[in-house]
């Protein structure tokens, strides 16, 4: 079966998941009751994950090597990007970056075109991000 026939078998159960969410009102860069939510409903799917929350405001190289390296360990099937848009473009940058062998600033500069990435879900908590 492929993934996306999963996820469409799925589509009734994310749609209670993004409802019991959208009910944790937090706000910020520290989600701690949005973050073990997701990592609970993650645990009772018997899904193996890791928590990668370090992430800043204007996201830096710096951080997004600390999120590759992880990335590389742990090897997802995908990433979920919880927050805003810091988290969200940091979760792209990574997905592309932890898949390539040269250097990740290559992306931005033009060096290198993006040829596979790690697919990203993107939960948005914070309604004034510009990157949904």
């Amino acid at each position: 079966m492929s993934m996306w026939k999963e996820c469409e078998g799925l589509q009734e159960e994310l749609v209670k998941m993004r409802r019991e969410l959208h009910q944790i009102p937090e706000f910020g860069l520290d989600l701690p009751e949005t973050q073990k939510y997701v990592t609970d409903k993650l645990d009772e799917l018997g899904i193996v994950h890791t928590t990668y929350s370090n992430v800043a405001p204007d996201p830096t190289l710096a951080c997004a090597k600390e999120g590759m390296t992880q990335m590389r360990a742990f090897e997802p099937d995908c990433i979920i990007a919880l927050g805003g848009g810091s988290a969200m473009d940091e979760a792209k940058f990574i997905g592309i970056a932890a898949l390539y062998d040269g250097d990740p600033w290559d992306f931005p500069l033009g060096k290198a075109e993006i040829e596979k990435t790690i697919p990203v879900i993107a939960v948005v908590t914070i309604p004034a991000t510009s990157s949904e």
